[in-house]
Formats: structure tokens, C-alpha cells, sequence
């Protein structure tokens, strides 16, 4: 049985934007589903997330892991531990740096440039009018991420809802 692992952003929940709607979804086609609730949502530290993510994942198996905004981010800062092989990944609307936001800093202190991440096939997935993430960002994630493949969006803005992830299902059947 798949595995797939939803992690929200910056002051999300596992109750809000299209997480329901997708966990649902990706259940009826025989996948488990984790959508956890990550510590201190609003101003979050990375090692807090790292550690509560690393509870749900057992370093012998694989796994998809699905991050919107800043749960995008944790995937690529899970990368510290070379134990945890993360079989697929799908980065959304990922902040790449701080964005000049105080309740970020925390989040970004200690991030390494690595030049090898233990994700087997990345997909980046960006909006052209997002709001608070720019394109530039999914550059720096394809930099770093080696074999990951950027998807565009037109006019979707932060990936708030579930249209433009019936892309997200196909993406999981190949």
C-alpha cells in the first residue's frame, strides 16, 4: 500500500485548503493517507517539524511525501537526515528563503545547500501569480534537487484549493 505524507504550511492545518479533499480522494484509490498537525504553526522551527515528521516515517520504508508552502519546504530541510529515503516528492508553492517574514527566520536558521537530496523523483509545482512565492523559488529547489521536474501554473495563486489537483492524482498514478 502507498504511503503519502500531506504536510501543511506556515499557520495551516491538517483541517484547511484542499488537504480533506485530497486525503479522501487519494483513500479511495488504496493510498494511506497522514495529514499531521505540525507544532507552533505560526512561528514554526524547522527541528520541531523535522522531528515530528521523522515520528511518521520509518527509515526502511517508502514514502510520498506532499508539502504545500512551507510543509514544501520541511521536505527539502528533511534532507539533513540521509537515513530517511523519501521515494517521491511534491513540493508546492514552496518558499526557497525567509521571504523577509519575522515568524520565518526560525525556520531558516541552519539551512545547508546541498548538493544531494535523498528523494528519488521531486515534482515542483508553482503558480505564476502567487501572491507570497515567487517563481524564482521552485528555480532554487531544481538546483539542489536533482531530477526534479517544475510544473507552472497559470493565474492559481498559493494552491489555497483543490482545482489544480486532479494534476496531483495523475502525478501519484505514474
Amino acid at each position: 500500500m502507498k504511503k503519502i505524507l500531506i504536510l501543511h504550511g506556515l499557520g495551516g492545518s491538517s483541517k484547511e485548503n484542499w488537504f480533506p479533499w485530497a486525503k479522501l480522494k487519494l483513500e479511495k484509490k488504496g493510498m494511506k493517507v497522514i495529514v499531521p498537525d505540525l507544532p507552533n504553526a505560526m512561528n514554526p522551527d524547522s527541528d520541531d517539524w523535522n522531528a515530528s515528521i521523522k515520528k511518521l516515517i520509518k527509515n526502511d520504508e517508502e514514502i510520498t511525501v506532499i508539502g504545500h508552502s512551507l510543509g514544501g519546504t520541511a521536505i527539502y530541510k528533511l534532507c539533513e537526515d540521509n537515513k530517511i529515503k523519501i521515494k517521491e516528492a511534491i513540493i508546492i508553492a514552496a518558499p526557497f528563503n525567509d521571504l523577509g517574514w519575522d515568524n520565518l527566520k526560525l525556520f531558516f536558521t541552519g539551512i545547508k545547500d546541498y548538493s544531494v537530496c535523498n528523494i528519488e523523483k521531486c515534482t515542483l509545482m508553482y503558480s505564476d501569480n502567487d501572491p507570497y512565492v515567487p517563481l524564482n523559488h521552485a528555480e532554487e529547489f531544481k538546483k539542489r534537487i536533482q531530477g526534479s521536474e517544475i510544473l507552472i501554473y497559470r493565474k492559481i495563486g498559493h494552491f489555497n484549493f483543490e482545482g489544480p489537483f486532479l494534476d496531483l492524482l495523475k502525478i501519484l498514478q505514474k
